[in-house]
Order: C-alpha cells, then sequence, then structure tokens
C-alpha cells in the first residue's frame, strides 16, 4: 500500500517479550489485514481494466485511475483528523464496509463513481489496521515488521488468487468479487474481533 508506515522504533527501552504465537487468537487479525490489501490490489491493479471491460473508454479509465488516487491520497491525510474523533478498529471496518458498497454501487450500474469512491475507502484501511494491529498484538519491537510482512505477501499473492477468480467470473466482475470479500471481512470483524477486544482508546478532540 501506498504511503505505510515505515519507520520502526529502535527499540531502545522497550522489553522484548517475543512475538504472539500463531496459534493466539491475537493473530487471527492478520487475515483481516490480507483481505483488505486483497480489496486495495484488486483497486489499484485491475480496477481501469474492469473499468474498460464495463464500457468505458481506455482514456476515461486512466483518467479515473488518477482521480482513485487523488481520493485516495485525501483519504490517507485524512486520517490525520479523522483519528482524533474515531478509533482505529471502525476506521478499518468503515473502510472495508465503503469498498463493499462501492462494489455493489459500480455492480448496480455505476462504476466510474464507484471506483473513485472506493480510493477514499481504500485510504482508510491499512493505518487504521497498523494502528489498531500494533495495539492488540503487543509492544514487540518487531510487531511492525510483521504486520508489513503478512500485507506485502498479500500484495504479492492477491493478483494470483483474484486472477483465478476473474478467469471463471470475467474481468467485468470485479466489483462484485470485491463486494463480496469486503462483506464477508466485514461480517468477520464484527463477529469476532470487535466483538471480544477491548476498543482503542480514542483521542480526545481539540477544545474548541
Amino acid at each position: 500500500a501506498a504511503l505505510i508506515p515505515a519507520v520502526q522504533p529502535s527499540g531502545k527501552g522497550l522489553a522484548t517479550v517475543g512475538l504472539p504465537e500463531w496459534q493466539s487468537r491475537k493473530t487471527l487479525i492478520l487475515i483481516f489485514l490480507f483481505s483488505s490489501v486483497l480489496l486495495e490490489v484488486g483497486l489499484f491493479g485491475l480496477g481501469p481494466s474492469a473499468l474498460i471491460a464495463l464500457g468505458t473508454s481506455e482514456l476515461a479509465a486512466a483518467r479515473l485511475a488518477s482521480g482513485f488516487f487523488v481520493v485516495f491520497l485525501i483519504a490517507r491525510l485524512g486520517l490525520y483528523w479523522l483519528t482524533r474523533w474515531i478509533a482505529a478498529e471502525w476506521l478499518f471496518l468503515g473502510g472495508v464496509v465503503g469498498v463493499g458498497i462501492c462494489g455493489i454501487v459500480a455492480t448496480a450500474g455505476l462504476p466510474e463513481l464507484a471506483y473513485l469512491l472506493a480510493g477514499g475507502c481504500t485510504g482508510l484501511t491499512f493505518p487504521a489496521f497498523f494502528i489498531w494491529g500494533s495495539a492488540h498484538l503487543g509492544k514487540e519491537p518487531r510487531i511492525a515488521s510483521l504486520m508489513l510482512a503478512a500485507a506485502l505477501f498479500a500484495s504479492a499473492t492477491g493478483p494470483l488468487l483474484l486472477g483465478r477468480v476473474l478467469a471463471v467470473t470475467g474481468l467485468g466482475q470485479l466489483f462484485s468479487v470485491l463486494a463480496v470479500l469486503a462483506g464477508i471481512t466485514a461480517r468477520g470483524l464484527c463477529l469476532t474481533s470487535l466483538q471480544r477486544w477491548r476498543p482503542l482508546p480514542r483521542s480526545q478532540p481539540p477544545a474548541p
């Protein structure tokens, strides 16, 4: 994902407590990271081609791709203010649900508008997950590297998985496929993580 945190603390003064065990329930949130990155790479890499398959001209698809990343960047920068009011796990859920809604809108006949709006939704997901995951996986300095490695793994394998599905459904069904994936991810979040784990404390809004 673009603009992802790349700087980690040096680890000085931090106790090394070890990475969580793979069988620990805590590591299950990496599944949600994988799904959200899969949504991102689908929109990044295949979105313009899916628009063309649905009848959008190549020039219009190129312009929409630029617009997608403009909206993506605005949303990502907007997290500076949003995280003061909304806990990170709810921002992550909102981004995933937003991608699902955009997929439904695209399937309903408005793919260009849906693709632009999806840029804002995907702009929220990875940084929000990074904050949430860092809090729940522990203070071990290598946690950041673990999450980045999981995201890169999803980026590498995601196109292969999506390619196999779209070979059956057709490229024009990309938005439908992503809507289903987003729905499953959001459902899993609501049934497991967000119910069982204590929400992160929200920052207090600035005084008027």
